[in-house]
């Protein structure tokens, strides 16, 4: 039996051994589930890292109109400040 203390910040140390036996490595997330006789901690499942390009096309696009240039965007974009501004003059 190993005994431990909960520091003043509510941390507790795992032995280094049953940490490594239990797959509780450095950046795994744990899970912390209330049980009848203590406290349970459930290993997570590491996240799949993926390249950027992986997501490409994941979201639905909102904006189903025809493609504009960044030129056409910044005219939009004077357009409507200068109109606000107008408006704006008392």
């Amino acid at each position: 039996m190993v005994v431990t203390t909960f520091s003043t910040k509510g941390q507790v140390v795992i032995p280094k051994a049953l940490r490594h036996a239990k797959g509780f490595d450095v950046g795994v997330q744990v899970e912390v589930v209330d049980h009848p006789e203590g406290v349970l901690l459930k290993a997570l499942p590491a996240r799949k890292k993926q390249p950027i390009a992986a997501l490409i096309g994941l979201l639905q696009p909102r904006y189903s109109g025809p493609m504009v240039t960044v030129e056409e965007m910044n005219q939009a974009i004077e357009d409507a400040a200068a109109d606000r501004f107008s408006r704006a003059k008392p």
